[in-house]
Protein backbone atom coordinates (compact mmCIF):
# COMPACT_ATOMS: atom_id res chain seq x y z
CA UNK A 1 0.00 0.00 0.00
CA UNK A 2 0.84 3.71 -0.67
CA UNK A 3 3.43 4.99 2.29
CA UNK A 4 0.82 7.90 2.95
CA UNK A 5 -1.93 4.63 4.23
CA UNK A 6 1.10 3.25 6.38
CA UNK A 7 1.81 6.41 8.33
CA UNK A 8 -1.59 6.90 8.70
CA UNK A 9 -2.11 3.39 10.21
CA UNK A 10 1.14 4.05 12.34
CA UNK A 11 0.28 7.17 13.72
CA UNK A 12 -3.45 5.21 15.07
CA UNK A 13 -1.34 2.74 16.98
CA UNK A 14 1.40 4.71 18.15
CA UNK A 15 -1.69 7.21 19.76
CA UNK A 16 -3.27 3.52 20.89
CA UNK A 17 -0.05 2.21 22.12
CA UNK A 18 0.36 6.05 24.10
CA UNK A 19 -2.82 5.12 25.99
CA UNK A 20 -2.61 1.74 26.63
CA UNK A 21 1.10 0.69 26.45
CA UNK A 22 2.37 -2.00 24.39
CA UNK A 23 0.33 -4.69 25.53
CA UNK A 24 0.19 -8.33 24.02
CA UNK A 25 -2.74 -9.09 21.95
CA UNK A 26 -4.05 -10.99 24.31
CA UNK A 27 -5.06 -7.92 26.46
CA UNK A 28 -6.99 -6.05 23.69
CA UNK A 29 -10.38 -7.39 24.51
CA UNK A 30 -13.63 -5.73 24.18
CA UNK A 31 -13.65 -3.82 27.35
CA UNK A 32 -10.41 -2.27 26.29
CA UNK A 33 -11.84 -1.50 22.73
CA UNK A 34 -14.97 0.32 24.29
CA UNK A 35 -12.75 2.10 26.30
CA UNK A 36 -10.89 3.58 23.84
CA UNK A 37 -13.83 4.66 21.80
CA UNK A 38 -14.54 6.83 25.07
CA UNK A 39 -11.08 8.23 24.83
CA UNK A 40 -11.11 8.74 20.92
CA UNK A 41 -14.63 10.68 21.79
CA UNK A 42 -12.71 12.96 24.52
CA UNK A 43 -9.56 13.84 21.84
CA UNK A 44 -9.32 16.93 20.68
CA UNK A 45 -9.79 17.75 16.82
CA UNK A 46 -7.61 20.48 16.44
CA UNK A 47 -5.92 23.11 19.16
CA UNK A 48 -2.61 24.66 19.56
CA UNK A 49 0.29 22.08 19.66
CA UNK A 50 -1.67 19.64 19.76
CA UNK A 51 -0.06 17.36 17.60
CA UNK A 52 3.03 17.24 19.41
CA UNK A 53 1.26 16.02 22.40
CA UNK A 54 0.72 12.10 23.67
CA UNK A 55 -2.56 11.42 23.60
CA UNK A 56 -3.63 11.46 27.10
CA UNK A 57 -1.86 15.04 26.99
CA UNK A 58 -3.72 15.58 24.15
CA UNK A 59 -7.21 14.49 26.31
CA UNK A 60 -6.13 17.02 29.23
CA UNK A 61 -5.67 19.67 27.17
CA UNK A 62 -8.99 19.52 25.28
CA UNK A 63 -11.10 19.14 28.90
CA UNK A 64 -8.81 22.24 29.94
CA UNK A 65 -9.45 24.37 27.16
CA UNK A 66 -12.75 22.94 25.90
CA UNK A 67 -11.87 22.33 22.56
CA UNK A 68 -13.69 20.80 19.50
CA UNK A 69 -13.79 16.69 19.80
CA UNK A 70 -12.58 14.03 17.27
CA UNK A 71 -16.26 13.67 15.02
CA UNK A 72 -18.15 9.87 14.99
CA UNK A 73 -16.90 9.49 11.07
CA UNK A 74 -13.32 10.44 12.08
CA UNK A 75 -13.74 7.77 15.33
CA UNK A 76 -15.22 5.34 13.11
CA UNK A 77 -12.38 5.51 10.75
CA UNK A 78 -9.94 5.10 13.55
CA UNK A 79 -11.49 2.36 15.00
CA UNK A 80 -11.58 0.63 11.11
CA UNK A 81 -8.15 0.69 10.90
CA UNK A 82 -7.88 -0.70 14.62
CA UNK A 83 -10.05 -3.47 13.49
CA UNK A 84 -8.22 -4.28 10.17
CA UNK A 85 -4.64 -4.64 11.97
CA UNK A 86 -7.30 -7.45 15.05
CA UNK A 87 -8.29 -9.27 12.29
CA UNK A 88 -5.36 -10.19 10.95
CA UNK A 89 -4.50 -11.23 14.57
CA UNK A 90 -7.79 -13.69 14.91
CA UNK A 91 -7.25 -14.59 11.32
CA UNK A 92 -3.54 -16.30 12.57
CA UNK A 93 -5.31 -17.22 15.75
CA UNK A 94 -2.78 -14.84 17.54
CA UNK A 95 -6.40 -13.71 19.18
CA UNK A 96 -9.46 -15.58 19.91
CA UNK A 97 -11.46 -12.83 18.03
CA UNK A 98 -11.77 -9.43 16.63
CA UNK A 99 -12.85 -7.33 19.20
CA UNK A 100 -13.96 -4.63 17.43
CA UNK A 101 -16.35 -6.33 15.09
CA UNK A 102 -17.07 -8.94 18.29
CA UNK A 103 -18.66 -5.60 19.90
CA UNK A 104 -19.80 -4.46 16.86
CA UNK A 105 -19.06 -0.57 17.93
CA UNK A 106 -18.46 0.25 14.33
CA UNK A 107 -21.59 -0.60 13.48
CA UNK A 108 -23.27 1.44 16.31
CA UNK A 109 -20.75 4.31 14.87
CA UNK A 110 -21.93 3.69 11.63
CA UNK A 111 -25.91 4.35 12.45
CA UNK A 112 -24.57 7.17 14.20
CA UNK A 113 -22.88 9.05 11.95
CA UNK A 114 -26.22 8.27 9.01
CA UNK A 115 -28.59 9.78 11.22
CA UNK A 116 -26.64 12.60 11.90
CA UNK A 117 -26.47 13.33 7.99
CA UNK A 118 -22.49 14.41 8.19
CA UNK A 119 -21.34 11.15 5.73
CA UNK A 120 -22.23 10.67 2.77
CA UNK A 121 -22.85 7.60 1.94
CA UNK A 122 -19.70 6.21 0.07
CA UNK A 123 -19.18 3.65 -2.97
CA UNK A 124 -15.77 2.50 -2.02
CA UNK A 125 -14.36 0.38 0.49
CA UNK A 126 -11.41 2.30 2.95
CA UNK A 127 -7.84 1.33 3.00
CA UNK A 128 -8.87 -0.14 6.51
CA UNK A 129 -11.98 -1.81 4.93
CA UNK A 130 -9.38 -3.36 2.13
CA UNK A 131 -6.68 -4.87 4.86
CA UNK A 132 -9.82 -6.83 6.37
CA UNK A 133 -10.92 -8.29 3.52
CA UNK A 134 -7.73 -9.42 2.04
CA UNK A 135 -6.08 -10.77 5.18
CA UNK A 136 -9.42 -12.51 6.30
CA UNK A 137 -9.09 -16.70 6.01
CA UNK A 138 -9.62 -16.97 2.36
CA UNK A 139 -6.79 -15.09 1.51
CA UNK A 140 -4.30 -17.30 3.95
CA UNK A 141 -2.10 -19.58 2.35
CA UNK A 142 -3.92 -23.12 1.57
CA UNK A 143 -7.40 -21.65 1.39
CA UNK A 144 -7.85 -21.06 -2.05
CA UNK A 145 -8.10 -23.91 -3.24
CA UNK A 146 -10.69 -25.05 -0.90
CA UNK A 147 -14.32 -25.99 -2.20
CA UNK A 148 -15.70 -22.76 -0.67
CA UNK A 149 -19.51 -24.10 -0.22
CA UNK A 150 -19.25 -25.04 -3.98
CA UNK A 151 -17.61 -21.66 -5.50
CA UNK A 152 -14.27 -23.03 -5.26
CA UNK A 153 -11.09 -20.97 -6.64
CA UNK A 154 -13.73 -18.42 -7.73
CA UNK A 155 -14.09 -16.95 -4.55
CA UNK A 156 -10.68 -16.51 -4.29
CA UNK A 157 -9.63 -15.05 -7.78
CA UNK A 158 -12.94 -12.71 -8.11
CA UNK A 159 -12.22 -10.60 -5.88
CA UNK A 160 -8.53 -10.03 -5.89
CA UNK A 161 -9.21 -9.59 -10.03
CA UNK A 162 -12.18 -7.12 -9.10
CA UNK A 163 -9.67 -4.80 -7.23
CA UNK A 164 -6.80 -4.96 -9.28
CA UNK A 165 -8.64 -4.21 -12.89
CA UNK A 166 -11.68 -2.82 -11.86
CA UNK A 167 -14.15 -4.96 -13.75
CA UNK A 168 -17.23 -5.54 -13.36
CA UNK A 169 -18.25 -9.04 -11.10
CA UNK A 170 -20.38 -10.40 -14.29
CA UNK A 171 -17.39 -9.53 -16.47
CA UNK A 172 -14.80 -11.23 -14.64
CA UNK A 173 -16.98 -14.15 -13.67
CA UNK A 174 -18.03 -15.54 -17.16
CA UNK A 175 -14.15 -15.25 -18.24
CA UNK A 176 -13.16 -18.68 -20.23
CA UNK A 177 -9.30 -19.86 -19.67
CA UNK A 178 -8.83 -18.46 -23.17
CA UNK A 179 -9.30 -14.53 -21.94
CA UNK A 180 -6.12 -15.01 -20.11
CA UNK A 181 -3.63 -13.87 -23.13
CA UNK A 182 0.01 -13.38 -23.36
CA UNK A 183 1.01 -10.23 -25.05
CA UNK A 184 4.68 -10.00 -24.90
CA UNK A 185 7.26 -12.05 -23.25
CA UNK A 186 5.75 -12.04 -19.22
CA UNK A 187 3.15 -9.62 -20.04
CA UNK A 188 -0.52 -10.85 -19.55
CA UNK A 189 -3.76 -9.73 -20.32
CA UNK A 190 -7.42 -10.55 -19.47
CA UNK A 191 -9.76 -10.16 -22.41
CA UNK A 192 -13.04 -9.10 -21.43
CA UNK A 193 -15.23 -9.91 -25.18
CA UNK A 194 -12.23 -7.53 -26.67
CA UNK A 195 -12.44 -9.06 -29.82
CA UNK A 196 -16.02 -11.69 -29.18
CA UNK A 197 -18.97 -11.31 -31.65
CA UNK A 198 -21.28 -12.16 -28.87
CA UNK A 199 -23.71 -8.95 -29.18
CA UNK A 200 -27.38 -9.98 -28.93
CA UNK A 201 -29.39 -10.94 -25.86
CA UNK A 202 -29.32 -14.37 -26.31
CA UNK A 203 -25.39 -14.95 -26.37
CA UNK A 204 -24.00 -16.50 -23.54
CA UNK A 205 -21.56 -14.06 -22.46
CA UNK A 206 -22.26 -10.17 -22.22
CA UNK A 207 -21.00 -6.55 -21.41
CA UNK A 208 -22.99 -3.65 -20.66
CA UNK A 209 -22.04 -1.84 -24.10
CA UNK A 210 -19.64 -1.46 -26.63
CA UNK A 211 -17.37 0.75 -24.75
CA UNK A 212 -17.19 -2.33 -22.37
CA UNK A 213 -14.95 -4.33 -24.32
CA UNK A 214 -11.22 -4.29 -23.83
CA UNK A 215 -8.03 -5.83 -22.91
CA UNK A 216 -6.74 -5.44 -19.39
CA UNK A 217 -3.52 -5.19 -18.48
CA UNK A 218 -2.81 -8.32 -15.36
CA UNK A 219 -0.41 -6.55 -12.28
CA UNK A 220 2.42 -8.79 -11.66
CA UNK A 221 0.97 -9.16 -8.42
CA UNK A 222 -1.87 -11.52 -9.56
CA UNK A 223 0.70 -13.39 -11.53
CA UNK A 224 2.59 -14.10 -8.47
CA UNK A 225 0.60 -15.20 -6.45
CA UNK A 226 -0.25 -18.08 -9.45
CA UNK A 227 -3.63 -16.93 -11.57
CA UNK A 228 -1.79 -18.19 -14.45
CA UNK A 229 -0.65 -21.16 -13.14
CA UNK A 230 -4.13 -21.89 -11.66
CA UNK A 231 -5.53 -21.37 -15.62
CA UNK A 232 -2.95 -24.01 -16.98
CA UNK A 233 -4.83 -26.70 -14.99
CA UNK A 234 -8.01 -26.05 -16.42
CA UNK A 235 -9.36 -27.10 -19.97
CA UNK A 236 -7.88 -25.18 -22.53
CA UNK A 237 -11.39 -24.29 -24.03
CA UNK A 238 -13.38 -23.88 -20.74
CA UNK A 239 -14.46 -21.34 -18.33
CA UNK A 240 -11.77 -19.41 -15.35
CA UNK A 241 -14.39 -20.53 -13.04
CA UNK A 242 -16.23 -23.25 -14.05
CA UNK A 243 -18.06 -23.73 -10.65
CA UNK A 244 -20.07 -20.50 -11.88
CA UNK A 245 -23.38 -21.43 -13.58
CA UNK A 246 -25.81 -19.12 -15.20
CA UNK A 247 -29.00 -18.03 -13.38
CA UNK A 248 -32.23 -17.31 -15.45
CA UNK A 249 -31.75 -13.81 -16.52
CA UNK A 250 -27.91 -15.15 -18.24
CA UNK A 251 -25.33 -13.99 -15.45
CA UNK A 252 -22.82 -15.63 -13.96
CA UNK A 253 -22.55 -13.61 -11.23
CA UNK A 254 -25.78 -13.84 -9.30
CA UNK A 255 -25.27 -16.42 -7.49
CA UNK A 256 -21.75 -15.77 -6.63
CA UNK A 257 -22.28 -12.35 -5.59
CA UNK A 258 -24.36 -13.37 -2.56
CA UNK A 259 -22.34 -15.98 -1.36
CA UNK A 260 -19.73 -13.34 -1.21
CA UNK A 261 -21.66 -10.94 0.50
CA UNK A 262 -22.56 -13.46 3.08
CA UNK A 263 -18.48 -14.09 3.47
CA UNK A 264 -17.90 -10.73 4.08
CA UNK A 265 -20.80 -10.27 6.69
CA UNK A 266 -20.61 -13.49 8.72
CA UNK A 267 -16.84 -14.45 8.03
CA UNK A 268 -15.35 -11.44 7.85
CA UNK A 269 -17.60 -9.02 10.09
CA UNK A 270 -17.40 -6.27 7.71
CA UNK A 271 -19.52 -3.00 8.25
CA UNK A 272 -19.05 -1.23 5.26
CA UNK A 273 -21.68 0.58 3.11
CA UNK A 274 -19.90 -0.18 -0.47
CA UNK A 275 -21.50 -3.32 -2.48
CA UNK A 276 -19.94 -5.72 -1.71
CA UNK A 277 -18.48 -6.56 -4.92
CA UNK A 278 -18.94 -3.24 -6.92
CA UNK A 279 -17.47 -1.69 -4.12
CA UNK A 280 -14.28 -2.91 -5.37
CA UNK A 281 -14.72 -1.07 -8.62
CA UNK A 282 -15.66 2.06 -7.08
CA UNK A 283 -11.85 1.44 -5.19
CA UNK A 284 -9.90 0.99 -8.28
CA UNK A 285 -11.82 4.28 -9.82
CA UNK A 286 -11.04 6.25 -6.57
CA UNK A 287 -7.83 4.85 -5.93
CA UNK A 288 -6.74 6.00 -9.74
CA UNK A 289 -7.77 8.91 -9.47
CA UNK A 290 -5.64 9.82 -6.61
CA UNK A 291 -2.86 8.20 -8.31
CA UNK A 292 -3.34 10.45 -11.41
Amino acid sequence: FPSHDRSEYEGVFKRLIELYGDLPLAKVNRELIADYVNKLAATPSAGSGIRSMTAPEQIAEAQKLNLPKLTKATIRKRLQSVSAVLSYGAEMGWLKENPVTASRLTKRLSKSVSATGRVKTRKDYTQAELIQIFTSRLFVAGWRNADNEGFGAAMYWIPLLAIYTGARSNELAQLRVTDLREVGSGIWCLSILADDLEVDSSSERRVKNENSRREVPLHPDLLSLGLIEYAKKLPHKGQLFPQLKRDKNAKYSSIFGKRWASYLNNDVGLDSPAMPMHGFRHTFKTKYRDWE
